[in-house]
């Protein structure tokens, strides 16, 4: 039966219809897998967090015929541990495959834990209780078979302290790792909850690459470079955490202190953009033409490995539609938009106010453009095909200042001979980038510099006696 951390019943699965009066001693939480698993007699069962039965295997005790005690998910090894109360500790695949065995040292088992973030290589933890005195804590180190003494548990209340179950975790206090025994007998079960140590899998100091920094020397004259490594992963969102590096040494002031200070953020919507073409109160004669391109800037995403679409909404009146793609333009027939948005494009003299805007999403977050442009749509019957709207000149380079590839976008309002040249500070030509006769109409050049030294270019368009130049600045 799963609770709340405030210890509210939130479901309950059925036990396994087999004959044990007893039924499940213990359970494990295996997160890499989602599988809840527990242990009747010496047979191992998997549960999804549904309820429903996912794996069933059996394991040999050592011909002992007694009932697991203790099981847990070892996340490091990728094994299930379990154990009898007076047998030794074995450990299996999720297959049901068995691996290894820890010798018990002569310890009962009424508990085992599994610590990932261990600071030493004992992670597996034990309760142990002899037949007089407090219950006791032992680790084991899994590679080896060593055991260590931890802890003798005693209640600062005076209350008794009986064998139950065990379980470390960080999710309950999220700034410490906690050992949480189920304690007391029959009526009087609890659940204690003891302190292992504050929580460090998201603050770690390495020499060079992948040497974990502890202790060591620096001789007189000499450095040496350390690398901090700060990571959310796992970690609960809108939480700030705080650590502290310390520099111990015997040179003059014999102690650094540096702060450092972690705020898991979780996810965040993409990074605010703008519009680019058709600009606000833009007029177009829909009689010349229905196609028009549509033109904004990329929305930056912050958060790792996300991938942004981007949705391209129109309003006319109360009704709107929306268009996706994974671009940073879309080239839209108009009168398929007329038709969803029940307008007639060719209507002689009439005039409609159609508003667009972007819409940047990535997985589950999303973020709408910094504007809302209007277009004004006016079939105009009389104005005739050289009407169409191309203004001849550089309408945009993005991004600017780039890095090594940047896009420029250019309208030409007449077929002649063109070009798109490009200079340096001292008027020097570096490259001729366009040389054509492109048709009526804008179009993008992709300018790709990556021979080219950081500073400031001046882009040159010509078109018969047409000129037209922009800078920009390339950082590497």
């Amino acid at each position: 039966q799963p609770l709340s951390i405030d210890g509210e019943l939130i479901r309950s699965f059925n036990q396994p219809d087999v004959d044990d009066w007893n039924g499940m001693r213990d359970l494990a939480w295996d997160k890499h897998n989602e599988i809840l698993w527990g242990a009747v007699e010496e047979t191992v069962f998997g549960y999804s967090p549904d309820g429903e039965e996912v794996a069933r295997f059996d394991v040999d005790m050592g011909g002992r015929g007694v009932s697991i005690q203790a099981i847990v998910w070892d996340e490091i090894n990728e094994l299930i541990w379990v154990a009898a109360a007076v047998s030794d500790i074995f450990g299996y695949t999720v297959e049901g495959e068995h691996q290894t065995t820890l010798s018990r040292h002569g310890l009962r088992t009424y508990g085992l834990a599994y610590w990932s973030d261990a600071p030493d290589e004992y992670r597996l933890y034990q309760l142990y209780q002899p037949s007089e005195g407090p219950v006791e804590v032992f680790k084991f180190n899994t590679a080896n078979g060593d055991t260590a003494h931890v802890a003798t548990l005693l209640h600062p209340d005076g209350l008794t302290i009986d064998k139950g179950g065990v379980f470390a975790t960080n999710q309950f206090d999220v700034y410490s790792w906690v050992f949480m025994h189920l304690a007391g007998a029959g009526s009087r079960d609890r659940i204690d909850i003891w302190q292992l140590d504050a929580r460090r899998d998201w603050f770690k100091l390495y020499f060079g690459d992948d040497e974990e920094a502890v202790i060591g020397t620096i001789n007189a004259g000499e450095s040496e470079e350390f690398k901090l490594m700060l990571t959310a992963t796992d970690l609960p969102e809108e939480t700030i955490f705080q650590g502290m590096l310390e520099f111990y040494h015997n040179a003059i002031g014999f102690e650094t202190v540096i702060n450092v200070f972690l705020d898991v953020m979780g996810d965040r919507p993409p990074a605010q953009f703008s519009l680019v073409y058709p600009e606000d109160q833009t007029s177009f004669n829909t009689y010349d033409s229905t196609v028009i391109e549509f033109i904004w800037e990329p929305g930056v995403d912050p958060n790792a490995d996300d991938q942004e679409e981007y949705v391209l909404w129109f309003k006319l009146g109360e009704d709107s539609i929306s268009i996706a793609g994974p671009d940073t333009f879309e080239v839209i027939d108009l009168t398929v938009v007329a038709e969803d948005l029940n307008f007639d494009p060719f209507a002689h003299e009439a005039e409609y106010d159609l508003e667009w805007w972007v819409e940047s999403i990535s997985i589950d977050t999303s973020t709408l453009s910094n504007e809302r442009f209007n277009l004004i749509l006016s079939p105009n019957e009389a104005g005739g095909s050289g009407n169409v709207l191309v203004e001849f000149g550089l309408h945009s380079i993005y991004p600017s200042p780039f890095n090594s590839t940047t896009t420029i976008r250019f309208g030409i309002d007449i077929a002649e001979q063109t070009s798109i040249t490009i200079y340096d500070l001292l008027g020097r030509c570096v490259m001729k980038l366009y040389e054509g006769m492109p048709d009526v109409g804008y179009h993008r050049q992709v300018w790709r510099a990556n021979d080219m030294s950081s500073g400031l270019y001046f882009i040159r368009l010509e078109a018969g006696e047409k000129v037209a130049t922009q800078k920009v600045m390339l950082m590497r």
